[in-house]
């Protein structure tokens, strides 16, 4: 390198001084002999003043030419290895994916754990798309990314807290204080972990782009995907707006999408209705029901409204109630899904625009007794009687049997059966039967009351009315019970 710029001297000294270029031969006939230019010794040589002065100045230009075309020359070397695409030196950009990587020795520091090398040739040893570049080392040449932000979220829905329940929009009501929001994403890139965030805010507040919740990663491979996040804490009869966006891996995101609901997107309300308290259930239509036929009192509901009527129903009394009609409209409905031997208990609850149910009212069933009657005469076989066996005449006996069934479509309790004694008859003593039944009740007053106890060893003229007390009977099971009395 010094020769080099020995050559440089050794013409300035031939076109300006004689001394000067006798000073660079003396340089050029000992090689190697010199380090620096401050170790050069020139030869004695006898000069006049100006030739003096003029030695001085020369030496002086020769060190100067020297330093500076060394400086010259390790700064176009270092320049050049900086622009070269084989020089090891690793250029970076943080908008691109990658952070604090440039080395000497290429991207192989641990802070590029979260960062993507996605393409160049830049000695990835295979990484290209790997997120876990940190076992890799980019040693040459130039790290670029192709990375673009994922795409804007479509067919945004809202609903309750099971994701399934959907909330109407705009302005639809809720019940639950935890709504799953969802959307559909994508992204242009092939591959890569989409994040959801949504942004919940009060209806008129206005949106800020912070962040209120944020859903789980999915993997995104080309195909959309459907995205849910889950918005906990809303508060009582308050109304909501919100919007989501996309994030990938590389904290690109998409931009935002509204639902765009005026005035709101959902109103909460968390208060049920009130309870209708009074449900009617009877059996019809005669002689053989097929249905049975409800009506109730209509419920109230300050906030959001009656969305309508709920019919739950049960085989067994006071439990196991199962919803059969949804938000009946009226205050009236039908079941004609029941049959004959089976017993049903029904209850009603009212529903508001939020989805909330109110208690349950009180219980009713319908069953439906009907009975049947039967004579029967016998004759007297004493006193001289030889007419018919069956003769209404004096002293004939006639029994009365009433048969009962239940053919409505539950269990009857508090059965109560009462016959009245027919005219020109007397009330036989201790006929008055029946099976399962708890009691067996007289009247002497037409009916008025029944505290009377018969008297006598066969007949009582003064039995008016008998009453029967029964047990429970099913539905679709049949009992009797009976009396007699004689002819006057």
């Amino acid at each position: 390198m010094f020769r080099s710029l020995l050559d440089l001297a050794e013409g300035y000294a031939q076109k300006h001084d004689k001394p000067l270029y006798r000073l660079a031969e003396s340089w050029r006939e000992r090689p190697g002999t010199h380090n620096s230019p401050s170790q050069l010794a020139p030869q004695p040589i006898t000069h006049s003043h100006n030739k003096k002065i003029t030695h001085s100045v020369g030496r002086t230009a020769l060190i100067i030419i020297l330093v500076t075309g060394y400086w010259l020359l390790v700064t176009g070397y270092w320049l050049l290895i900086a622009t070269s695409p084989s020089s090891g030196l690793l250029r970076t950009s943080t908008n691109y994916g990658l952070q604090t990587d440039a080395s000497a020795h290429g991207g192989d520091k641990s802070t590029s754990t979260n960062y993507i090398l996605r393409q160049g040739t830049a000695g990835q040893l295979g990484s290209v798309g790997k997120s876990d570049s940190a076992n890799y080392s980019a040693r040459q040449g130039y790290i670029y990314t192709t990375n673009t932000k994922p795409a804007t979220p479509e067919t945004l829905q809202q609903f309750k807290s099971d994701g399934a329940t959907a909330i109407p929009h705009p302005a639809g009501w809720t019940s639950t204080s935890t709504e799953i929001l969802k959307a559909n994403i994508y992204d242009y890139d092939p591959g890569d972990i989409l994040t959801p965030q949504v942004e919940v805010r009060q209806a008129g507040a206005g949106f800020t782009g912070e962040i209120s919740y944020e859903g789980s990663n999915v993997n995104y491979s080309g195909t959309t995907v459907t995205s849910s996040v889950s918005a906990t804490g809303m508060t009582h009869n308050r109304s909501y707006i919100w919007q989501i966006r996309a994030k990938d891996q590389e904290n690109y995101y998409s931009d935002w999408q509204t639902l765009a609901g005026s005035p709101s997107d959902y109103r909460t309300d968390f208060v049920a209705p009130g309870t209708s308290e009074v449900l009617t259930a009877a059996a019809t239509p005669e002689p053989s029901p097929t249905q049975v036929y409800l009506t109730w009192e209509a419920a109230s509901d300050a906030l959001s409204g009656i969305a309508g009527y709920n019919l739950y129903r049960s085989t067994t009394p006071g439990s196991g109630y199962v919803k059969i009609v949804s938000l009946i409209s009226g205050l009236t409905t039908t079941d004609a899904t029941v049959y004959l031997g089976a017993d049903y208990y029904y209850v009603i609850k009212a529903e508001d625009a939020a989805g909330g149910e109110s208690e349950i009212s009180r219980q009713a069933s319908a069953p439906y007794i009907a009975v049947t009657r039967e004579a029967v005469i016998t004759a007297p076989t004493v006193g001289g009687y030889t007419g018919g066996a069956a003769d209404p005449v004096p002293g004939s006996t006639l029994k009365y049997t009433m048969y009962y069934t239940n053919r409505g479509f539950a269990q009857s309790t508090g059965v109560v059966i009462v016959d009245k004694v027919p005219a020109f008859t007397q009330f036989k003593i201790g006929s008055a039967t029946g099976n399962d039944i708890s009691a067996v009740q007289y009247s002497n007053n037409g009916g008025t009351t029944f505290s009377y106890t018969p008297s006598g060893t066969y007949i009582d003229a003064n039995v008016t009315h008998v009453k029967w007390l029964c047990n429970n009977i099913s539905s679709g099971a049949t009992k009797q019970v009976e009396f007699s009395v004689v002819i006057r």
